[in-house]
């Protein structure tokens, strides 16, 4: 797809939230198998920041889809938002015509703010027949500070964080009110939601990136996660990288050089030869 072709679906979806973005034009012949890479930025993010990881992709001859699911779907306590906004993506992936439309798929994913979209993505492609035709179009998914465990107290720091103080009681209390309404409504979707990233059935291979001094993302658990996928899909389709140091979806800035090895090592390794 040229970038004359790629106009039409921008303006379409110009205020959809979701962003198209084609690999910039190098000295190189793009490579037509590269797969299309979906990323599903964090709460709190801006298209700014995500469109940071879309930049670096195209430059490496990626093509993107970028995506930020909104603040009151993210502490919903109920599913009904947060499974829209993944069909909404999913009918713009399906909306970016024949070429796009025949790639490979990629999730790349940010906190839980990413993770909860992909869980429903993954709920979608394999229980509803409108999707399920991209459910074998997945080779992978790739997780930056993610899954997080939902702790409690872990939630009430997420949502607090980058809000100005007024705006951070403002919000905290509306994260425990949250959180009582979820005890009756969904006692139980913490531990749904681990379930769902224990038994994800997106694509064959994984990546993990995350560090022990997250504090938003439990590394213990991570790491139980990541044993536990490797034993259900073999050690050598689940790869990792923690690092003792670093920040909560700020890894890229903090080990550049390691980041952008494991990312695109494992993107090629989802690339058709």
């Amino acid at each position: 797809m040229s970038s004359d072709e790629s106009v039409p679906i921008m303006a379409r979806f110009e205020n959809s939230g979701f962003r198209f973005s084609l690999p910039v034009a190098g000295k190189e012949q793009p490579n037509a198998e590269a797969p299309l890479v979906v990323v599903l930025g964090w709460y709190g993010a801006q298209d700014k920041h995500v469109a940071k990881y879309s930049a670096l992709l195209n430059k490496r001859g990626y093509p993107t889809v970028r995506a930020i699911m909104p603040r009151t779907a993210v502490f919903s306590p109920f599913l009904g938002p947060r499974r829209r906004f993944a069909a909404q993506l999913l009918d713009f992936l399906d909306s970016l015509g024949t070429d796009m439309g025949q790639r490979r798929l990629c999730f790349y994913t940010f906190s839980n703010g990413g993770g909860f979209a992909l869980e429903q993505v993954d709920w979608l492609v394999h229980n509803s027949k409108q999707y399920q035709h991209l459910a074998s179009r997945v080779a992978g998914t790739a997780f930056d500070s993610a899954p997080c465990y939902m702790h409690p107290l872990s939630g009430a720091s997420a949502i607090g964080h980058g809000l100005s103080l007024p705006l951070r009681v403002f919000a905290v209390a509306l994260f425990w009110l949250g959180i009582a309404v979820m005890l009756v409504v969904a006692p139980t979707r913490p531990w749904a939601y681990w379930r769902s990233m224990q038994n994800l059935r997106l694509g064959s291979k994984s990546l993990y990136l995350y560090s022990v001094d997250d504090p938003l993302c439990d590394h213990a658990k991570l790491d139980e996660l990541v044993a536990a996928r490797r034993r259900q899909l073999g050690a050598s389709e689940v790869a990792a990288v923690k690092w003792e140091r670093s920040q909560h979806v700020a890894h890229l800035r903090c080990h550049m050089r390691e980041y952008t090895e494991a990312l695109f090592g494992f993107l090629r390794s989802i690339t058709p030869a």
